[in-house]
């Protein structure tokens, strides 16, 4: 051992991060390791042992227990800590903490004098030999997984204690094509990770506060339950760095009361005004007709919000995909005879917002733009076109869309001029989607990574609008969209035209709408999608799903066409709970969503098929939304048998022991002994109003 490390390791077995105020408890405690790996120690919180960084090569983490030294310094009276490894054979490589009552945020770094370095692993863990404190990590119970994109899967899965898994992330190359690699194995994560003990005790919440240059991965091991191995991972494959010291993306890492998804949410609030949700309220047309949408049906619909639903006051009128001559090729086709700015004149002059949809960086194969312009597109190792793929399974059919090399300037331009054109015609709210089709990796015209070439377009298309376009992100990588954007989908499709309208997909879209809720507003608006509520759903069905809409506080878009909905259902929408509860004050928080743990991630697009429209996930229950002495509670049975709930009522309204029920909507609950006592029918929804009793005296 030579001097520096040996000096390093006696004197910081006692070092200590402290608050500014150098308390007597400290926030958090690293020792170093005789292996040049350290342990972390967080107060009642428990202990990660061997934590290490890395970096990339080749696709190859390459630890630190590779190197020779290990030297420490803190800064700034104890708040901030670094470490770096040196080697005669390896580039200097170093991570850095900083650290405030129960949370840190950290970043590594490598000085890249080796050019096949593609990546950095700010975090890497092994579990520990026993020591005098358990690993938090050999006590986990359940993980926090998130997709890669706005459509994925977000929720907390039991490790399983029958099976063992044997993936080994330092051997992983984080990729994130659109759906290779969304976390449909139960070892890898998108953004940000979560992993918890029995109960949820003693949790800690991992999250990405940056996308500058990396998407950011979390890969997990486990065997029979216990986890194993961690690696946060901040590369792609065939990307390599250029000369000089790189940073990896800053982490956050929380724990105890503040390791959860709220407090990272409060951590990532983009500088960007988000603007009002009601103004982005109205009616959408893709969940309706698809592809088959015409001026006609647009303009009846609106003729619709404008009488009979004027009393809901929805604010915009959103033409879907079908619009276009072709993906690629921006121009109306010859369903719209008055032209898309006439069209927009129209839905302006009847009082509402025009809105359309679009996908910049996607292209049909036989477009204009793609015959035309051939080395527009992003190319793989041998030169040919990069396919987008909807989904893995169908990786192997032929391509019919390629996307578009956002790097080469004519596609800037290109992007930008589209989107000045469209601001042109007057519409006014922009729903992007398939924006993962920028993040691809592949053969650039410059050596960029994904992320940098995905950041590139979407400043392409805000030169192209003034700043007080609006925006919803869909099909988008979460972090590197965060502060571009107004608003952004936060789950999977409410339903897929091509298939009939089942439940099962209306539900599983409430389990990202609850879990993802606490983004809402501060780091976008939340689009949980559009309210369906047309047969063949059942009356109950309808009612759940407009209540779980209103409920979530999200941007409200109704997406039947209603122009041929039954008299019924249309009223359904007129019903005054609808209005009270849409605009209900306060945030959602899902009761329950610590608690509802799936023994698996649920495939967003197949499962809800197999389901045959009932649903078999897993999702919080119990939704509350409000403040001061006033909440409103959902009780969902998100299921396809009838289920019994009882709900405590004690301290749902803080700081009253007794509250009074109001209902609002739905059936099947009743109020027993201070306990909301519930027998619900399948798939239905109970919503109600809590206040605090007022005292007789």
């Amino acid at each position: 051992m030579s001097f520096r490390r040996s000096f390093c390791f006696y004197v910081a077995v006692l070092l200590f991060l402290l608050t500014p105020a150098a308390q007597a408890e400290p926030f958090l405690k690293i020792e170093l390791n005789e292996d040049l790996t350290f342990d972390l120690e967080v107060p009642d919180g428990g202990r990660l042992h061997a934590l290490q960084a890395g970096f990339l090569r080749a696709g190859t983490v390459i630890p630190a227990t590779r190197y020779e030294q290990l030297a420490v310094r803190t800064l700034e009276q104890g708040r901030r800590i670094e470490l770096c490894w040196t080697s005669s054979t390896l580039p200097t490589m170093g991570i850095a903490f900083d650290v405030a009552a129960n949370e840190t945020t950290f970043s590594s770094w490598v000085e890249a004098g080796d050019t096949g370095i593609n990546g950095l692993v700010p975090f890497l863990t092994e579990r520990g030999t026993s020591k005098s404190m358990p690993d938090l990590f050999e006590a986990a119970e359940r993980v926090y997984l998130n997709g890669y994109q706005s459509w994925a899967f977000s929720g907390w899965v039991a490790l399983d204690r029958e099976k063992a898994r044997f993936d080994d992330p330092l051997r992983y190359q984080a990729w994130g094509n659109n759906n290779r690699h969304l976390s449909l194995d139960s070892h890898l994560s998108w953004w940000m990770f979560g992993v918890a003990g029995v109960g949820g005790k003693n949790p800690l919440f991992f999250g990405a506060l940056s996308a500058q240059r990396w998407k950011t991965s979390f890969v997990s091991v486990y065997t029979k339950g216990s986890l194993r191995r961690l690696a946060v991972l901040n590369g792609s494959h065939g990307e390599p760095l250029q000369f000089g010291r790189v940073t990896s993306e800053r982490l956050h890492l929380a724990w105890n009361s503040a390791a959860t998804i709220d407090r990272y949410a409060q951590r990532l609030r983009p500088a960007l005004a988000l603007g009002e949700t009601a103004s982005y309220s109205g009616w959408n047309s893709w969940n309706s007709v698809a592809t088959n949408v015409d001026e006609a049906l647009v303009l009846a619909n609106t003729r619709t919000l404008a009488g009979p639903l004027a009393g809901l006051g929805l604010k915009a009128v959103y033409i879907d995909d079908g619009w276009s001559k072709s993906w690629g090729d921006w121009l109306p086709n010859g369903k719209f005879p008055s032209g898309m700015d006439g069209l927009a004149a129209s839905i302006s002059a009847a009082g509402f917002t025009p809105g359309l949809w679009i996908a910049p960086f996607v292209v049909d194969r036989s477009s204009d733009v793609a015959r035309q312009h051939p080395e527009w597109l992003l190319k793989d190792g041998k030169g040919n076109p990069i396919p987008y793929d909807m989904a893995p399974q169908l990786a192997a059919l032929p391509a019919s869309r390629y996307l578009l090399d956002v790097t080469v300037p004519e596609v800037r331009v290109f992007v930008t001029e589209t989107f000045r054109r469209l601001w042109s015609w007057g519409y006014r709210i922009f729903k992007v989607d398939f924006l993962i089709g920028a993040a691809y990796e592949g053969v650039r015209s410059r050596p960029v990574t994904a992320i940098e070439a995905y950041r590139e377009g979407l400043a392409a298309i805000r030169e192209g609008l003034p700043e007080e376009a609006k925006i919803i992100a869909c099909g988008a990588p979460l972090v590197p969209t965060v502060g571009w954007s107004q608003a952004m989908r936060i789950g999977p499709d409410i339903h897929h035209p091509s298939l009939p309208l089942l439940w099962s997909y209306l539900a599983n879209a409430g389990r990202s709408t609850a879990n993802l809720a606490p983004f809402h507003q501060r780091v976008f608006q939340n689009d949980p999608d559009t309210v369906l509520i047309r047969k063949p759903l059942s009356e109950d069905q309808a009612r759940a799903s407009l209540a779980f809409l209103a409920l979530s506080g999200g941007i409200f878009v109704l997406g039947d066409d209603l122009t041929v909905l039954d008299e019924a259902r249309l009223a359904l929408l007129t019903e005054s709970w609808v209005e009270k509860v849409r605009s209900y004050p306060g945030r959602l928080v899902a009761l329950d969503r610590n608690h509802q743990v799936g023994k698996k991630v649920y495939n967003t697009f197949f499962q809800p098929i197999l389901d045959r429209g009932r649903y078999s996930g897993v999702q919080p229950e119990l939704w509350l939304r409000g403040d001061g002495d006033q909440r409103l509670l959902g009780v969902f049975n998100w299921g396809p048998r009838q289920r019994a709930l009882t709900v405590p009522l004690d301290n749902l309204v803080e700081g009253c022991s007794a509250t009074e029920i109001l209902p609002v909507t739905g059936e099947g609950c009743v109020v027993e002994q201070n306990a909301l006592v519930c027998h619900q029918r399948p798939s239905s929804a109970f919503l109600c109003e809590l206040r605090c009793k007022k005292s007789s005296r």
